[in-house]
């Protein structure tokens, strides 16, 4: 948030008060006592379901077995309500990635590629995961990639004509209100993003537009790119302003959490054990998951059994930890640490793809830019009254909608991996992502500055010379590929594959099409470890519909009858 006190403790007032009278926390949700919704803690129970993390995937997971079946569900989440822990940074768009006590405060290993710097990779420990921390960008790979996710893993749910149902399932999408946005801000979309309006993730594009932005149309265009209808269609080569998930009523992020979990706690069969970790998955002597145990400071370990299925849900770097800790993985490593093999997958944790920022090009110019735009107290005091009376003004966007200048590699040729140095869930994993170790991804980011340079030099509003890096470095692949890996690369927090999709007989893989882990019964691996590629672009709606998916098998595995996927054609 901007500096001085006063004006923090003005935000704050001005909104939590508002949240805690209207939804924190009621009597009584869906007729029954809201602390029914709530697990107890030190207590054993037995649900059909059991999901380890209420994060992205793990609140959709939840949200759907309650929706589609009579079953009894438990959520088990590290952290809590991201409303509670963080107040309203979370909630409003432009605080959006200011946050406290929603990480899990991991750090990758440092590396030559990296200037040996150590770098924080984030992850939210929240329900809801990092879909309540994250930017809201709201963007789906390109068809190809899919089609290709469909031929590896022998599943022909994952082609894009297909997985697009999916993915439709999921969203609300509402066209921008161009009364309330600049004139010369407009942002196109399809007609077939219009017809999504199925599911309860709200998606539209903000009501204000970043001043910088008008100039990206022409800047974009004079280094060679064409627009294209929106990001949500299949397409990412061309320029457009980004969607985002935000909820039209008030304006606010929304989430997982927010979209699917809260609301499916009024049906009295989904409880949660927040703020709890779980310490390993248990498995009878037929190498069936049969339940959890839990950790909880200041109590004995406790237990919840699942008479159905154990669903982990942890994210990409969480649940390859907890395999390995559950006796799922490298037999090397696990010996090396006295845990005995329930089931050897020596690929847990291991072809993790992840896409990396590269740093950009810095420069000044004569229209106002996101921090500018709020300097004074006046002008915060003025947009805090926008965003509260009529939901408009700068507080409702991010800051990132459209005109940046940093690079972004989104298929990335280098591989990281997950693994783990102790018995103890609390420690961190160990993680390398080992950016940039290709020669293919190092030539791509000298050539992405290079067009960045194109761009940058097509905007009007842009004075002065370079400020970072500067003319030297730009004029010299060796110096500014050295820039790049000292200065430049950093994460955008979108690992995935590290418990990877594939065909039977698949060596490589550790888990099946429907997510089932290899070697044991009973247990599933859904969340964006589980994907059998990565589509370019951020991971957010790929986890989204990645998850529809798998949790449609579930319930047809179960027993259910899924009304959903007879009704379009997919049974």
């Amino acid at each position: 948030m901007h500096s001085g006190r006063w004006h923090l403790k003005y935000f704050v007032l001005s909104f939590c008060s508002i949240a805690v009278q209207a939804q924190w926390f009621p009597q009584f949700i869906g007729g029954h006592l809201t602390g029914t919704s709530f697990g107890i803690p030190g207590r054993n129970a037995t649900y059909d379901y059991v999901i380890i993390g209420g994060r992205t995937a793990g609140s959709v997971v939840a949200a759907r077995l309650v929706e589609g079946t009579n079953a009894t569900v438990a959520v088990v989440e590290a952290g809590t309500f991201y409303e509670l822990s963080n107040g309203n940074l979370s909630q409003v768009p432009y605080y959006s990635q200011q946050y406290s006590g929603l990480d899990w405060q991991s750090h990758i290993e440092s590396g030559m590629f990296t200037g040996n710097r150590p770098l924080h990779y984030a992850q939210g420990k929240n329900l809801g995961g990092s879909s309540g921390r994250n930017p809201m960008l709201y963007n789906r790979g390109t068809k190809g990639p899919y089609d290709l996710w469909a031929e590896e893993v022998g599943d022909n749910s994952y082609r894009w004509d297909n997985f697009f149902l999916f993915f439709e399932k999921s969203i609300n999408f509402t066209p921008p209100d161009m009364t309330l946005r600049a004139a010369n801000a407009s942002a196109n979309y399809s007609t077939q993003a219009q017809q999504e309006k199925s599911g309860p993730l709200h998606v539209h594009y903000p009501n204000y537009a970043q001043p910088i932005s008008s100039y990206g149309p022409e800047a974009y265009a004079g280094a060679g790119f064409s627009p294209v209808q929106d990001f949500i269609s299949g397409d990412l080569n061309g320029y457009n302003y980004f969607a985002f998930a935000i909820d039209l009523d008030g304006n606010t992020r929304s989430s997982a959490e927010t979209a699917f979990f809260s609301p499916a706690m009024s049906s009295g069969r989904l409880t949660v054990y927040q703020s709890s970790t779980v310490r390993k998955i248990l498995f009878d002597r037929n190498k069936r998951a049969i339940g959890v145990e839990i950790d909880l400071p200041g109590l004995q370990p406790y237990d919840l059994n699942a008479t159905k299925e154990v669903i982990l849900s942890a994210g990409a770097l969480r649940s390859p930890q907890l395999l390995m800790l559950s006796e799922i993985g490298l037999n090397a490593t696990m010996s090396q640490l006295g845990i005995p093999t329930v089931s050897a997958l020596d690929f847990v944790g291991q072809n993790m793809h992840d896409s990396c920022a590269i740093g950009g090009i810095s420069f000044q110019m004569t229209t106002p830019s996101q921090t500018s735009i709020l300097s004074t107290e006046e002008d915060r005091i003025k947009a805090d009254e926008q965003f509260r009376v009529s939901g408009t003004g700068p507080l409702t966007n991010i800051g990132a909608d459209f005109a940046s200048v940093n690079v972004i590699l989104v298929a990335t040729t280098s591989r990281g991996h997950v693994t783990i140095n102790s018995t103890n869930v609390f420690d961190q994993p160990v993680i390398k992502t080992n950016w940039l170790s290709t020669i293919a991804d190092q030539e791509v980011a000298v050539d992405a500055y290079r067009r960045v340079l194109s761009t940058v030099e097509n905007i009007e509003a842009r004075v002065g010379d370079y400020t970072a890096p500067n003319s030297t470095i730009l004029s010299d692949n060796t110096l500014l590929l050295q820039y790049i890996q000292d200065e430049g690369v950093g994460p955008i927090h979108h690992a995935s594959i590290t418990c990877r999709m594939g065909r039977e007989g698949d060596a490589t893989a550790v888990v099946d099409p429907k997510g089932r882990v290899s070697g044991v019964q009973r247990l599933r691996v859904i969340d964006s470890s589980s994907f059998g590629f990565t589509p370019p672009g951020h991971t957010q709606a790929a986890t989204y519909g990645h998850t529809e998916k798998l949790v449609t098998d579930v319930i047809r595995d179960g027993g259910y009858a899924d009304r959903w996927n007879e009704t379009v054609g997919m049974g």
